[in-house]
């Protein structure tokens, strides 16, 4: 397990379908048989010879980079501090960022294809449920892509709940709090939450981890992480090409770009993991915050039919 990263005219509005499946498509994910804390070199990260997580200060402002401030993910400017993906890093590294040393590294071992098999059949389904006009096979099929990665993420749950007699419950240690109590005759039904910072004082790490495992929460923070950092790389790499290409980028979230200007023709096939498709041409568009904005439409007019392209 690891920590989760921590350290942000006409108009044309792009949509990637389901980004963080075509994340999980990437050239690995971390699975971690070891946990090591350790001083690396600057070179190593340059030379793709370290996988993992590094905590390090970065340099200049291209947004590629977020930190964790306030409860959101932000990209801010100047000297900054986080804990990076290394292979986030890297692609912030190949576009201008500068790294100013690495203070610490959690090392990961490489697993590949981990949900190849399973992101290309959803993705299929998809596709066929959209020709076949079934939404909403289109619409499970594009949520488990999206979300279920998220699974690795939750947070564990510490509470159990169980149906206990009177001497059951008296015989509780003190690694167990209880949190409620409903009385059923001699019986009660009782939930309790593992008393951690107890655990940790009076038995030790290693009992700890033990009640941790035991409790059955199979959660990799690592991979949730490593998809949605992936899935940062691949909306980057296409406001890259939009700036390359003299365009202004006015809203950008996971999965879409609103800009001045299409990107190439190439760049755009909606069957595609990872790849836009032109969702609309408007006119006027204020972009207030994530996930709230107002568009006007530009309208064409064609024999027989009102509404927009």
């Amino acid at each position: 397990m690891c920590p989760l990263l921590v350290s942000e005219s006409k108009v044309a509005l792009d949509d990637l379908p389901p980004v963080e499946g075509e994340a999980q498509l990437g050239a690995g994910f971390p699975f971690a048989e070891e946990f090591t804390i350790w001083t690396i070199r600057i070179i190593s990260i340059r030379r793709e010879t370290f996988y993992g997580f590094l905590e390090a200060p970065a340099n200049e402002y291209i947004g590629l980079l977020p930190i964790k401030y306030q409860g959101r993910l932000v990209c801010p400017g100047g000297t900054f501090k986080g804990l990076f993906f290394s292979e986030e890093l890297r692609f912030a590294l190949a576009n201008g960022y500068i790294l100013l040393e690495i203070q610490r590294a959690f090392s990961f071992k490489r697993g590949v294809n981990c949900f190849l098999g399973l992101i290309e059949q959803l993705n299929n389904m998809k596709v066929e449920a959209q020709l076949n006009n079934q939404p909403t096979i289109r619409n499970i099929a594009k949520l488990l892509m999206n979300s279920m990665y998220g699974r690795f993420g939750m947070h564990p749950s510490l509470t159990n709940t169980s149906i206990w007699t009177e001497e059951q419950i008296n015989s509780l240690t003190n690694g167990w709090d209880i949190l409620s109590k409903i009385d059923f005759g001699e019986l009660s039904l009782v939930t309790t939450i593992l008393n951690k910072e107890w655990i940790l004082e009076n038995l030790g790490e290693e009992v700890l981890l033990k009640h941790l495992v035991n409790m059955g929460n199979d959660t990799n923070v690592a991979i949730a992480s490593a998809v949605t950092a992936y899935s940062r790389m691949i909306i980057n790499s296409y406001k890259l090409q939009a700036l390359n290409l003299g365009l202004n980028i006015y809203y950008s979230d996971t999965d879409s770009l609103v800009l001045d200007g299409p990107l190439p023709p190439e760049v755009c096939d909606s069957a595609r993991l990872g790849m836009l498709k032109l969702e609309h041409t408007f006119k006027e568009g204020i972009c207030v915050m994530p996930k709230v904005y107002y568009l006007e439409y530009k309208f064409l007019k064609l024999p027989g039919r009102t509404s927009y392209l």
